[in-house]
């Protein structure tokens, strides 16, 4: 039976460097990502202003947290580098269409 991963020892150099990079990941990436959805609900939302702003802030707080959890919980490193910060991309560019480069 071949094992197509390696088990890396917390002892091991490289694996502190994978839990730094799931760390920095999650927060960064889960923050811009959360942030440029609540902004886009806030201006997507058929609400009041200051409701779509307080239901963007809600649900941004509930994504920003499974973000969190996924880029643990993804089986490689990479996959989780990959999605979330191609997500974050997507969502960065969404945000500063939706506002017309405002945000800048």
């Amino acid at each position: 039976m071949s094992q197509t991963s390696q088990r890396l020892s917390p002892k091991d150099p490289a694996y502190r460097w994978h839990v730094l990079a799931r760390v920095l990941t999650a927060a960064l990436g889960g923050y811009l990502i959360s942030a440029c959805a609540g902004v886009f609900l806030s201006y997507a939302l058929p609400l009041e202003p200051a409701q779509g702003v307080v239901a963007g802030a809600l649900v941004s707080f509930a994504l920003f947290t499974a973000i969190v959890m996924w880029v643990f919980a993804a089986a490689s490193t990479r996959r989780a580098l990959v999605w979330v910060w191609g997500v974050t991309g997507v969502s960065v560019a969404l945000a500063l269409w939706l506002t017309r480069g405002v945000l800048l």
